[in-house]
């Protein structure tokens, strides 16, 4: 409602500085917990990946087949995904070995 001078009344509103701060949450792998405790994560220092190429090719055909009605519009178009497959043999961490 505006008043006869022509500002609006004062609201009573919360500031946003009284409100509680809120918490930010962190996806991040690393965790406050210490190292040592069960079920806390770290992230390691280096980490390799040993692995062989098993075979290469490209997938099936598939068909993109685009349509307008009553424009006498159509279109065909095949699409082959290309793909390595890759055998992991082994997983170092941290000097730790984990094999297949």
């Amino acid at each position: 409602m505006v008043s006869s001078t022509g500002s609006l009344p004062a609201t009573s509103s919360t500031s946003k500085a009284s409100l509680p701060a809120k918490t930010a949450k962190s996806n991040s792998p690393t965790s406050s917990a210490s190292p040592g405790e069960p079920g806390s994560l770290v992230k390691p220092q280096s980490g390799k990946v040993l692995g062989t190429v098993v075979s290469e090719g490209r997938a099936d055909k598939i068909l993109v087949f685009h349509f307008k009605r009553k424009k006498q519009y159509k279109k065909l178009q095949g699409h082959r995904q290309g793909y390595t497959q890759v055998r992991i043999s082994e997983i170092q961490v941290d000097g730790n070995s984990y094999t297949a």
